[in-house]
């Protein structure tokens, strides 16, 4: 520590680190070369969180196109102001008062001592990490929406290097986006609209046509959320997600109707469950390209407990992926991740009864209680509502032991086909290696 501000080693570089002939320039080249590394990093209720460049680079897209929704123009001018990210550096004693008042703000004390450790610590880190904010979010109060209701326009384009998990879900060579990232999209992108409103329903999601990283790949993808009402304590939108095709035709992939809340209701309870363990299969053998093509992004099945005529029950504990792998659709209060570990739930009822794979066509409604948490052990009950040979109906409501139910999900839809197991059992890309 005492040689901390000992300047006399530093030497000027002149080394381009980073081309580019204004900073936008420089900020979008980082962006493209540094997409999956860590640009920010913070510590929330205990465990450190990262932002990657291709995060950081989408939300500056996303905020540039609400600018110009809103009408900015070169030459204007904006000024950001936002609290979210605060931290005290106690450089003195707080008095009860402050203490009290901090307290009620959930405003993070940090003692001197730890915080000159900290910055200590991170002028010594040779990691790269351009930035690092100790300290807690604040807790944004829902501000009541009012004005008129807008349609807003949110501009993707997405990589296969951008979103590494993609390599954990791929059908007949191809890596396919998850009906799950799709909801998790148009969820992210409406709660940072509404900050304080959470995410409580989902209803008529359709898949129209899904996004294959492949040829038919589009430079450019929008998300449309479109306000349908919105009021002291509920939000719903219409969304939309679409591309255009290489001649300009549009292409519409995802459809669906959300709903925010300020505030989410109690959890229900289920009683209609069975964790005997009648058959215990391990989720890992289930994984085998021919039940289940996930890789271990999408491995969130720890065993399947019962198995029956019209029911099922897995036991589930969330995938941890790191915020790099997870690209562009992070985990926030949605889960996108553990939910398709719960749905593939309709995947092996789907084979153990008529030995097809499936694929989703469309989910009635589900809803949301509380966000899971990390390492929670939680239980996902099937129960068929119709089957064929040609399709699958069913509700999936997880929940915990007792029974308090986290979310579930009515009429979730597959299409299955003998063909699809073939399909299944190629579920790596051509560059990767066992």
């Amino acid at each position: 520590m005492s040689q901390l501000w000992d300047t006399r080693s530093i030497q000027s570089c002149n080394t381009i680190v980073m081309p580019g002939d204004t900073i936008p320039a420089i900020f979008w080249n980082a962006v493209s070369q540094r997409a999956s590394h860590v640009w920010m990093r913070q510590k929330h209720l205990g465990l450190w969180r990262s932002w990657t460049w291709q995060q950081t680079g989408d939300a500056v897209a996303e905020i540039g196109n609400g600018l110009l929704s809103l009408g900015f123009a070169k030459g204007d001018w904006f000024a950001p102001v936002d609290p979210a990210n605060v931290m005290i550096l106690g450089a003195r004693a707080l008095d009860r008062e402050e203490e009290l008042l901090l307290d009620r703000r959930g405003v993070e004390v940090i003692p001197a001592e730890m915080g000159r450790a900290l910055f200590a610590d991170a002028l010594a880190s040779d990691d790269g990490t351009a930035q690092l904010v100790v300290g807690n979010t604040l807790a944004r109060p829902a501000s009541p929406p009012a004005g008129e209701l807008h349609t807003h326009r949110i501009h993707r384009r997405l990589t296969l290097e951008a979103n590494p998990f993609l390599r954990d879900h791929v059908i007949g060579g191809s890596a396919v986006l998850p009906v799950v990232c799709a909801i998790a999209w148009a969820v992210n992108a409406a709660e940072q609209r509404y900050p304080g409103y959470h995410f409580f329903r989902v209803e008529r999601y359709k898949t129209l046509k899904g996004i294959v990283f492949d040829a038919t790949l589009a430079e450019d993808y929008v998300l449309e959320l479109e306000e349908k009402a919105k009021g002291p304590d509920e939000i719903a939108f219409a969304a939309l997600i679409r591309s255009q095709t290489a001649d300009g035709k549009p292409r519409f992939h995802y459809s669906m109707d959300l709903t925010l809340r300020r505030t989410l209701p109690v959890a229900p309870q289920h009683t209609d469950f069975d964790l005997g363990a009648a058959q215990s299969i391990p989720g890992a053998a289930l994984y085998d390209g021919a039940v289940l093509f996930h890789g271990p992004a999408f491995r969130g099945i720890e065993r399947v407990l019962t198995i029956g005529p019209a029911s099922l029950t897995l036991e589930c504990v969330p995938p941890l992926l790191s915020p790099e792998d997870q690209g562009q659709f992070p985990v926030q209060a949605f889960n996108p991740y553990f939910t398709d570990a719960t749905l593939q739930s309709l995947l092996i009822w789907a084979h153990h009864t008529y030995g097809y794979g499936g694929l989703p066509l469309s989910i009635q409604g589900g809803e949301q209680y509380r966000p899971v948490t990390e390492g929670e052990r939680l239980y996902a009950s099937l129960s068929v509502q119709a089957h064929s040979q040609h399709h699958l109906v069913a509700d999936v409501v997880v929940h915990d032991a007792g029974g308090s139910v986290q979310s579930r999900v009515w009429g979730a839809e597959i299409t299955l086909s003998p063909r699809l197991k073939h399909l299944f059992a190629q579920n790596h890309l051509e560059d990767d290696h066992e």
